[in-house]
């Protein structure tokens, strides 16, 4: 498993009032143009579009961009412009940050510090936040709290410029994931493991992608190469010529078993 910058903490109150600030600042964003060349200059000169690699940012123009209406050919012909907007709406946007709480509402509203009554609590939400806010924002929190259990191995991948998770908050997400019970043995056991690109910011595969790409490439050759020799000391599997096969070792050791099984059932 690979994972740049993800976004992980253990209280769902702090994540639910970092979602409410990305939230509230991605619906304030511009979302219109007059035309593709409009947005174009728009994406060029402002952040975090303007930091990205060059490639990403030609692509982002094909493909996260929209026409807000049809054009004839006539249209195009005679040079008129075709206003644009984002193919993924700002607003669908906001809700990946936060989410708004089913079935809230507020007992006194002009009290500075409302109550919040819910006549159905959605049952990933914590309880100590049901009174505190009309939004809420789960994943990050129940990840978090759930890493020990983390099997596979992980390669955790922060930019070094990134505000997302300091230094401290690096270090206690290595030491708790795959370190519990049904987890992978974690840092001990070599299977969590952490890369810095120091230049980077938080949309490490946007800023970043070749570099990105690098780290992957050898992270997965790695972990398939791990994974095939413990599969072959772990279960006897050897893999010669492009097939797997069962070692004679294996073979011996279960037949000898197996007959002092029965062996055993038929002195019972």
């Amino acid at each position: 498993m690979l994972l740049f910058e993800p976004i992980l903490g253990s209280s769902q109150r702090d994540s639910t009032y970092e979602g409410l600030f990305y939230a509230h600042l991605t619906v304030q964003k511009a979302d219109t143009w007059t035309s593709r060349a409009a947005a174009a200059k728009h994406f060029k000169c402002t952040a975090p579009y303007k930091g990205w690699d060059a490639r990403v940012l030609e692509a982002w123009m094909r493909h996260g961009i929209t026409s807000t209406s049809s054009m004839t050919s006539n249209d195009r012909i005679q040079g008129r412009n075709e206003s644009v907007t984002l193919t993924t709406d700002k607003h669908q946007e906001a809700v990946t940050y936060v989410r708004p709480s089913p079935n809230a509402d507020v007992t006194d509203d002009s009290s500075s510090n409302p109550t919040i009554v819910r006549i159905q609590r959605p049952r990933d939400l914590d309880d100590r936040l049901s009174r505190l806010s009309h939004f809420y924002c789960p994943a990050s929190s129940i990840t978090f709290n759930r890493l020990p259990e983390l099997r596979p191995p992980v390669m955790f991948v922060w930019g070094g410029k990134s505000a997302i998770a300091p230094a401290c908050k690096q270090q206690e997400i290595l030491a708790m994931t795959g370190s519990g019970v049904g987890g992978s043995g974690g840092v001990t056991d070599h299977k969590v493991f952490a890369k810095i690109l120091p230049e980077g910011g938080h949309l490490l595969p946007l800023d970043r992608p070749s570099q990105c790409a690098e780290v992957a490439y050898e992270f997965f050759c790695q972990a398939l190469h791990n994974a095939t020799a413990q599969e072959c000391n772990s279960t006897g599997l050897s893999f010669g010529k492009g097939s797997r096969e069962v070692s004679t070792k294996w073979k011996t050791q279960a037949k000898r078993e197996v007959d002092a099984m029965l062996v055993s059932k038929v002195k019972l």
